[in-house]
Parts: structure tokens; C-alpha cells; sequence
């Protein structure tokens, strides 16, 4: 009888394993119940308006501007919620799968420790691939940026001229928005080097470059158009 005791203690255990594991991820189940409810699973688009312009009054203009700035306002509300959601969810995940990583590993739990080790290496993997925290911040400053302009077009702008100004604005955000955040992370700004003046006549040498790339910093010339001599530092 002693085999039947030993598959009522494993069966026993089997049951707590799988009542700890159920109750683990009760914080990550109402996120995603939360999740679905505010429209995770809901297709971001942004639809550009088609209609021909009017060419009568500021208002009407106007009007036609405040639908497109509604329009990707929308588009980047939704992929904010879309990307916060994912990044809390991703976040409950790891800490919960470290959390019955570690426990599995006092209690001696072979299976559930390699279930939640694997679990944690895959979320590791998936906050270096999708960087939803960095996509969170960008949509939410786009939304920011598209309640500015609607601020600006519903209360400051009075004519055409200063409606063609906000509308360029607009189109800049817009374009930084279809850029995505991997635009913005990847922008280098560039390096103009200083241009300095040659004699009538002469040619214009070309600067040298040093180690790391930059051009090399051009001497500063003194009353008599000598360079300055570079001072000596003592040992």
C-alpha cells in the first residue's frame, strides 16, 4: 500500500502546484481582462481625411483642420494604450515568473521552476525586441503635441497666415508619428565643420580629420595672423 500513499502525496502536491500557479497570476489575469476591456485587441488606424478643401472662409478651414488633428489623435491614443498595457503586462509577467522561480526552487519543484525560469528568459528577450516602455512615451507625447495644435487652431488662429503655420506644424507631427519611435532613436544629428576663409587666390585646404572622425579644431590666429602657440604643461 505504500505505492498507493506515495501517488496520494504526488497527486496532493500536483494540486498545490497548480493552486499556486492560479493564484500567482491573478494580478497578471486582471490586467488582461483590463486590457481587453479598454480595446488592447482593437486595430490602430489612422485615416486621413480625403475630402476637397474649402476655399472660403478661415472657419470652414479651420474645422477641416481640427478633424485631421482629431484623427491622429486617436490613432496615437490608441497605440499608447496598446503600448501601456503591453508594458505593464510584460512587467507583472517577469516579476510574477521570478517570484514562482524562486519559490518553486525552495519547494523543490522541478517542473514549475523550468516553466517559470523559461518564462522569464522569453520576457527578457521580448522587452529587448519590443521596447513598449520607449513606445509608450512616444505616442503619449504625440498626443500631447496633437492637443496643442488642436489648442492653437480652436483659440489662436484667426487668419490665413497664421492658420498656414499651424497646419505646417501639424504635418511636422505627423511626420514624426509615421516615423515611429524607431526614427527618433536612430536620428543622429550631424556636424558641420567651421568654415574659415582663404586668401583670394589660394585653395581652400581640407581639413583634416582626427581619430575618431571630427574635423580638427581650426587655430586660433593671433593680431599678426600667426596661430597661437599652444601652451606647455609642466610635468
Amino acid at each position: 500500500m505504500s505505492w498507493l500513499r506515495k501517488d496520494g502525496e504526488k497527486l496532493v502536491e500536483h494540486r498545490y502546484q497548480i493552486l499556486f500557479l492560479l493564484l500567482a497570476s491573478i494580478p497578471f489575469i486582471l490586467v488582461f481582462v483590463s486590457a481587453i476591456a479598454n480595446g488592447i485587441l482593437s486595430i490602430c488606424v489612422y485615416d486621413i481625411s480625403s475630402s476637397e478643401l474649402p476655399a472660403g472662409a478661415v472657419a470652414s478651414k479651420k474645422l477641416s483642420l481640427l478633424n485631421d488633428v482629431e484623427g491622429l489623435r486617436k490613432y496615437a491614443s490608441c497605440l499608447w494604450t496598446f503600448n501601456g498595457y503591453a508594458s505593464a503586462l510584460i512587467k507583472i509577467l517577469a516579476i510574477q515568473a521570478a517570484l514562482i522561480t524562486t519559490i518553486s526552487s525552495y519547494k523543490s519543484w522541478a517542473a514549475v521552476g523550468v516553466i517559470s525560469g523559461a518564462i522569464v528568459s522569453a520576457v527578457a528577450g521580448i522587452q529587448v525586441t519590443f521596447q513598449f516602455s520607449d513606445n509608450l512615451e512616444f505616442y503619449r507625447a504625440i498626443v500631447g503635441k496633437s492637443d496643442t495644435i488642436h489648442s492653437d487652431v480652436r483659440y489662436a488662429t484667426n487668419d490665413e497666415a497664421k492658420l498656414d503655420q499651424v497646419r505646417q506644424a501639424f504635418q511636422a507631427i505627423r511626420l514624426e508619428a509615421a516615423g515611429g519611435p524607431q526614427a527618433r532613436s536612430i536620428a543622429v544629428p550631424s556636424v558641420t565643420p567651421t568654415l574659415v576663409p582663404t586668401p583670394v587666390g589660394q585653395p581652400s585646404p581640407t581639413p583634416a580629420l582626427t581619430s575618431n572622425g571630427q574635423p580638427t579644431p581650426t587655430p586660433t590666429l593671433t593680431s599678426g595672423g600667426q596661430p597661437t602657440p599652444t601652451p606647455t604643461v609642466g610635468g
